[in-house]
Order: C-alpha cells, then structure tokens, then sequence
C-alpha cells in the first residue's frame, strides 16, 4: 500500500458527489426541455469526468503500481503483468467512453449543435489519450502477442516506462484542466457571486485539483528505480555504524547499483535482474 489508494478514493468520492449533487447526475440520453424548444444534453455529458476520473486517476494509476508496489501483495509477477494489463485495458476502455460521451452530448445538442475541440482542455485531453492508446498498442505487440525477443524488450523497457509515465501526467493534467473549465462554465452559467462562489461547487472542484498532485507525486515516487529509493535509507544504515558487508551495500546503492552479493552469484543474479526488467 502506497498511500495513494487513498487518494484514490478520496477523488473518487469528490467527483462523484460534485457530478451528483452540483452537476444534476448522468443519463444516457438528452433529455427534451418542457417547452419543446431542444434538449439538455448536460447529463448525458457527465458521464466524462466520471469516466475519465476512473481511466486516469484509478485504473491507469493502479496499472503503475502493479509491478513495484500493487494493492495485493505477493502477487507473482506473470500475476502483476495481468493487473497491469487489465487495468490499462479498462482504463482506455473507460477514456473512449469518456470521449464518445463528450462527443454525442455535444453533437445530440438541439437547437444548436455544440462544437467539437474548442479549448485548450479538448486539444490536452486529446494529446493524452492518443499517447495513451499508441502506449497500449505498442505495449501489447512488445510484451503480450506476438511478444519481442528478451534483447528488444530489455532495450525497449525503459521506453515504455517513461512514456507511459508521461501519457498518464498528461491525462491528469486533463482531468485538471476538465474540471476546471467546467466549474468555469458553471460560474458563468448560474452567474455565481457572493457567498455562492465560496460554496460546494466551488470548493469540491478546488480540493480534487491539490489530491490530483498529491496522486502524481505519490505514484511517480514508486516508478523510481528500486537503487533510487533505498539509496537515502541505506546512506542512513551506513552513518549509524555498519560492519564492512553494509558497508558495500551503502556503496552499491549509492552508486545507482544493486546491493553487494557474494562472487560466485552475479552472474545468476544479473541475469535475474535482466529477466525482471524485460516484464
């Protein structure tokens, strides 16, 4: 546990009771005004931040941590490969849904159509989920079916993981920028002042902006390399007064490799090591 199912949830929580209570809810169609005049689409579009809330802030974040640090541990590994997968494919699942719903709100709007990508939200969002879904694609070819030789994917490994790394920043960068144009055309919308701009709809979009940081922060930290990470720990060890063999270790470490283990078992070990890396 990270720490970051938490946040999680607690965004979870956020979104979904903004949607529900401010927004009006979700349906799966417009819904015709009284006077007979057009329709309001604007639940049929709330299905957006639902659905892009759960691709990129739950699904795609538990798909990072699958490998160094999932939310069931001693999972095997070919086990994690499959959480990893299976999240990233729900998680795209849910961001086209999330798109195509955005879309038919805008394109079902009567009397007028609404456009399409008229923000610099539509255009980040957009940029996203092609990097997310070329990411996906090239994923599977490398890793699943018909799956690379180990030289390629070894060379390939550290590719995927910063790409993947910045295709889900920028999905959060869109969720954050998504929740605020809205609350903008809320203001605009109910011609909010007063004690109105200081109440919940105001305030729930405001702590889901921080909580988005928080997650970013929280699961960039773990795709850090594991030396990385125990490098400040193990400085730590090292002052407190270790025996020569901790002492290598610190070193090891320190330097950005992997601890000291005995002569006989490195060549075994760094073929493990390759074999880990390779997914």
């Amino acid at each position: 546990m990270t720490g970051s199912e938490d946040v999680i949830l607690a965004l979870l929580i956020l979104i979904g009771h903004w949607v529900h209570v401010t927004l009006g809810g979700v349906a799966l169609a417009p819904v015709e005004l009284p006077d007979g005049t057009g329709n309001d689409t604007s639940k049929l579009f709330n299905w957006h931040p639902v659905l892009m809330t759960l691709a990129f802030a739950v699904l795609m974040a538990e798909g990072l941590l699958a490998y160094q640090s999932p939310l069931l541990p001693g999972l095997t590994r070919e086990v994690r490969k499959r959480v990893h997968w299976g999240c990233h494919s729900a998680a795209l699942l849910c961001a086209g849904l999330g798109l195509l719903a955005a879309l038919q709100s805008h394109r079902l709007k009567r009397p007028v159509p609404m456009p399409d990508w008229y923000s610099p939200h539509s255009f980040l969002g957009l940029t996203a989920l092609a990097a997310v879904a070329a990411q996906f694609f090239l994923g599977a070819y490398a890793y699943l079916w018909p799956r690379l030789g180990l030289p390629q994917r070894l060379a390939l490994g550290p590719v995927h993981r910063f790409v993947g790394m910045t295709a889900w920043v920028a999905g959060l960068a869109a969720v954050a920028t998504g929740v605020q144009e809205k609350l903008t055309f809320l203001q605009l919308g109910r011609k909010m002042a007063g004690p109105d701009l200081y109440g919940p709809a105001v305030r729930v979009p405001a702590a889901v902006l921080p909580l988005l940081v928080a997650l970013a922060a929280l699961v960039l930290y773990h795709q850090a390399p594991p030396a990385a990470r125990l490098a400040g720990a193990a400085a730590s060890d090292g002052s407190s007064g270790g025996g020569p063999r901790d002492s290598s270790t610190t070193q090891a470490l320190l330097r950005g490799g992997a601890a000291a283990v005995p002569e006989g078992d490195e060549d075994a070990d760094e073929e493990a090591r390759a074999r880990h890396r390779a997914y």
